[in-house]
């Protein structure tokens, strides 16, 4: 039940009328970061206080067996917290499903792809975001706009009510592989250009010689 009860502060926090919920998502090094800062300007059941969250604390998983941390520099009506993902994946996560009816992860040997969609049901927050934050390479992205390595998303109906956030990335091992691949001449190919180069160069004398015979 106590699950339960702290998730509850989370979801609330998305939900509430008058509060910006910044939301940003971080990929370095083959690692997901969230980090969630909500701001406003009054106390009230839908703004939990920093004491709120520090007594009770805060589950950012589905099935509550992770924990957001709580930004020491957290004031009354600015509470930043942050989670970095150990076991659970991004269709885990309350913060990044709880606005939109329905979410599609999936992940491969080379990518990771979310797709949040089916209507927006958080329309009460004001000049709020959801920023994924990386240097790796985006295959593919709806991004309201891009600032440097952030793909940036307005939270607002207009925004995201219809086409939903979705984004692709390249993992880690991927992009360092492909580099390799590129710059490191495998072994068995400097073999093959060899064997061309010694092939053709014995087709040319034979055609030389012919041609003098004649």
């Amino acid at each position: 039940m106590m699950k339960k009860n702290v998730l509850l502060i989370l979801i609330v926090i998305l939900l509430t009328t008058g509060c910006t919920a910044n939301y940003t998502l971080k990929y370095e090094d083959g690692t997901f970061t969230e980090t969630v800062e909500v701001t406003g300007d009054k106390e009230d059941d839908a703004h939990p206080t920093y004491q709120t969250i520090k007594d009770s604390g805060l589950y950012a998983d589905i099935e509550g067996d992770e924990k957001f941390e709580l930004d020491p520099s957290s004031t009354r009506y600015d509470v930043k917290i942050s989670h970095v993902l150990q076991n659970d994946t991004l269709e885990d996560l309350k913060a990044t499903t709880e606005c939109f009816r329905l979410a599609n992860y999936y992940e491969t040997d080379e990518t990771y792809y979310l797709s949040l969609y089916g209507g927006f049901t958080c329309p009460h927050l004001e000049n709020s975001t959801f920023t994924l934050e990386t240097d790796n390479t985006v295959v593919s992205h709806n991004a309201t706009r891009v600032d440097g390595n952030k793909y940036i998303w307005d939270l607002t109906e207009d925004a995201v009510g219809d086409d939903g956030i979705t984004f692709q990335i390249i993992k880690n091992d991927v992009k360092k592989a492909s580099i390799k691949s590129d710059t490191v001449t495998p072994t068995w190919l400097k073999v093959l250009l060899v064997i061309l180069l010694v092939g053709s160069g014995f087709a040319m004398v034979i055609m030389l010689k012919r041609i003098n015979e004649r």
